[in-house]
């Protein structure tokens, strides 16, 4: 995954650094309707691709953010 996408996921999830393993359940993430929107756009800025705000939603690691934009 591109550094720029890593660094969007961090910002967006209010952290230092992200991984693939970041887990978005954590307590210290906020994984909510405004980051799932955040990340959407993200998405579309940097793939140019268009994913589900309800898929996101199930998303419990960066790496399953990856996975998902991968099938997109």
């Amino acid at each position: 995954m591109n550094e720029e996408f890593m660094e969007g996921m961090a910002e967006i999830l209010e952290l230092d650094e992200v991984t693939a393993d970041t887990s978005l359940a954590s307590e210290d993430v906020d994984w909510d309707s405004l980051a799932i929107i955040s990340t959407i756009a993200l998405t579309d800025t940097i793939y140019r691709k268009a994913i589900s705000g309800e898929k996101l939603q199930s998303c419990q690691t960066v790496g399953d953010v990856i996975s998902l934009i991968a099938e997109s």
